[in-house]
């Protein structure tokens, strides 16, 4: 025998579960997208920790190249002595055909022209590799200054790669907890559907 009490409650309990199917069907639309949202945010992640990965890369390629210029840089530095010494030794050698040019008198003027022109090549070379001395100096400054400047970028790059590959894991776990909840709402909207429909 049914009980007065229940067919007045039946109606209500049908709406009390119309009721609950609609939220839980609208708490699995919002856990759906909250999914598909986490997923295009973590795509977006993804991305974003391969540039870094690249620009470290990059960064990287820089600094050495920088290392390579300053050991060119020495090399020229080495030549430029070079120069200098044969630079020396060509104006003694001028000095003293000078000396000899002076001894032998008369048949010594021609050359004495030709030990005064010696000694004036040998003036302009002296000035040449000087400005090359100061070019390259100015260089090996710029590359030192470029090397330091690289290496504290390298240190940021490292330490934002660092924090994106976290951010990237504290993703994995909201996607993982996004799929979960999509999950179980949707299971919850299908149980509410089944029971609501009988």
């Amino acid at each position: 025998m049914i009980d007065e009490n229940t067919r007045t409650q039946s109606p209500e309990n049908t709406l009390i579960a119309a009721e609950i199917a609609d939220k839980t069907n609208s708490v699995a639309a919002i856990a759906s997208k909250m999914e598909k949202d986490v997923l295009k945010g973590f795509t977006i992640l993804e991305k974003n920790v391969k540039k870094m990965e690249d620009i470290k890369e990059k960064n990287s390629g820089v600094i050495n190249g920088i290392v390579s210029l300053g050991n060119k840089v020495n090399k020229i530095r080495d030549i430029v002595r070079v120069i200098n010494t044969i630079t020396d030794q060509t104006k003694v050698i001028a000095f003293n055909a000078s000396l000899e040019a002076a001894g032998a008198g008369e048949t010594g003027k021609r050359f004495a022209v030709v030990a005064g022109e010696v000694n004036r090549l040998a003036d302009d070379i002296a000035g040449l590799t000087r400005q090359i001395r100061e070019q390259v100096e100015e260089i090996r400054s710029s590359s030192s200054y470029l090397i330091v400047y690289s290496e504290e970028g390298s240190d940021r790059i490292a330490e934002g790669y660092k924090l994106i590959k976290d951010l990237e894991g504290v993703f994995m776990d909201i996607r993982s907890g996004a799929e979960i909840t999509s999950n179980q709402a949707q299971s919850i909207s299908n149980i509410t559907k089944g029971g609501h429909g009988q």
